[in-house]
């Protein structure tokens, strides 16, 4: 009793939010900016990345983030740490990424549960022509495919379209807001729904 037990640790993690990209929809000519919000110490920021595939098996990439000002990164100290990835501008390409921050033998991910359930976004050259409100969903084709008929799902599922498991997505509203942490399901056999949660 009175004694610190095993879990102690000489300093906390780093913590991480905020987690953006700009811009929203990139066309495969335009860089993309990942910034993440960072708090206490942190001896390395990392931006990790890859293309996304119906395998979900393609390597990651990584590229150090910065807080001096330079680069991606648009005003020093400010807590803010960016890093642009230039290397996968192809129209209609589907892109994985989360942030990685480390304090000696702690790290933490942002989102969360990365690099199972990473953040995504799409790249596109076409122009959405509309005076509506637009939706816009992303989500991996490793997911879509979870989703086919037969044993030869992803999940290997026997009945994949019956399924109410969640599937990741990216919304992204008016081609400007991002809402990163949704998902969506077949709600039932007969409606397949995707239900929004």
């Amino acid at each position: 009793p009175g004694k610190a037990n095993g879990s102690l640790r000489s300093s906390a993690p780093p913590a991480l939010g905020h987690l953006s990209h700009s811009p929203a929809v990139p066309t495969s000519k335009e860089p993309v900016t990942v910034s993440a919000k960072v708090s206490g110490a942190a001896d390395s920021v990392k931006l990790v990345y890859r293309q996304d595939s119906a395998t979900n098996d393609r390597d990651w990439k990584s590229l150090t983030m910065n807080d001096n000002g330079s680069g991606a990164d648009s005003r020093a100290g400010d807590g803010t740490w960016s890093a642009q990835i230039l290397d996968q501008g192809i129209d209609n390409r589907i892109v994985q990424f989360y942030v990685l921050a480390k304090n000696g033998d702690q790290e933490v991910t942002l989102p969360a549960r990365a690099p199972k359930i990473p953040a995504m976004y799409v790249v596109d050259d076409a122009e959405i022509d509309t005076d509506v409100t637009s939706y816009r969903v992303v989500v991996s084709a490793y997911d879509l495919r979870s989703m086919t008929s037969g044993s030869s799902a992803a999940w290997e599922w026997k009945f994949p379209n019956l399924s109410n498991h969640y599937k990741k997505m990216t919304l992204i509203v008016d081609e400007k807001e991002i809402s990163r942490f949704y998902s969506f399901r077949n709600e039932t056999s007969w409606t397949f729904h995707r239900h929004l949660s």
